[in-house]
């Protein structure tokens, strides 16, 4: 688990396992780009990282919530997928980490 976080969510990154990415101070969209092309997997939410990893074809998973429609983004593609609520504090870790499951293993069944 890697995670890229701006100024505003180091204490949040901080209770998550794994390893914190922010160089000398954090990192830029060329750094962050190059990050997120290696990476097997990328989980965000509608922001730019999740944007970036969209057209850089990344697998992975764009969480939207009711603010707006995945569909006028345009970021669902062929290894990018979307899942869409009306509240993200209602998405549970579980239903995340089965569609992931199924994105990095295809064969395998959602839970």
């Amino acid at each position: 688990m890697v995670t890229a976080p701006g100024p505003d969510e180091m204490e949040l990154c901080a209770k998550i396992p794994g390893k914190t990415l922010t160089g000398d101070t954090f990192l830029n969209w060329f750094d962050l780009a190059g990050v997120l092309q290696g990476a097997a997997l990328v989980v965000g939410n509608d922001t730019g990282p999740t944007h970036i990893a969209a057209h850089l074809d990344r697998p992975g998973l764009a969480l939207f919530g009711p603010h707006a429609s995945a569909h006028s983004t345009g970021m669902e593609g062929r290894v990018l997928k979307v899942i869409e609520c009306d509240d993200l504090v209602q998405l549970s870790v579980e239903e995340v980490f089965n569609k992931a499951k199924g994105l990095v293993n295809p064969h395998s069944k959602e839970v």
